[in-house]
């Protein structure tokens, strides 16, 4: 049974903490604190992958979770894990694919380390 607001609000942390699928690798992680965090199940190649947070309940309401779920859905189908995609998308991972764009993140990491680098 898919999930909602009342239901979500009449849940009860327990001894440990328990998740509660709400249907599309969606699920609610209650814990025992009484947080509730939205949480995201897949697999990629045959093989489960750890739980993505999406974020805790209230702040991102039930729609809000299903339409992030939807989207990391659609990344998983194209092969990709939504981890991943989401590193690319904050700049995390960032490719080298020529010397000039290595030097500028080399220097930009080992400078402000030794100022003497830089001829006078």
């Amino acid at each position: 049974m898919p999930l909602n607001d009342k239901r979500i609000k009449a849940m009860k942390p327990k001894a440990k903490r328990y998740l509660i699928a709400d249907g599309g690798g969606l699920a609610l992680e209650v814990m025992t604190s009484g947080a509730k965090i939205w949480r995201y199940r897949y697999s990629l190649q045959g093989k489960q992958q750890p739980l993505l947070t999406i974020g805790e309940y209230p702040s991102i309401s039930l729609q809000d979770a299903r339409d992030r779920a939807r989207k990391y859905g659609e990344t998983v189908s194209s092969g990709v894990s939504p981890i991943a995609a989401a590193k690319k998308d904050r700049g995390v991972v960032q490719p080298h694919d020529s010397v000039r764009a290595f030097g500028d993140l080399w220097f930009a990491a080992e400078l402000p380390k030794n100022p003497s680098h830089i001829a006078p």
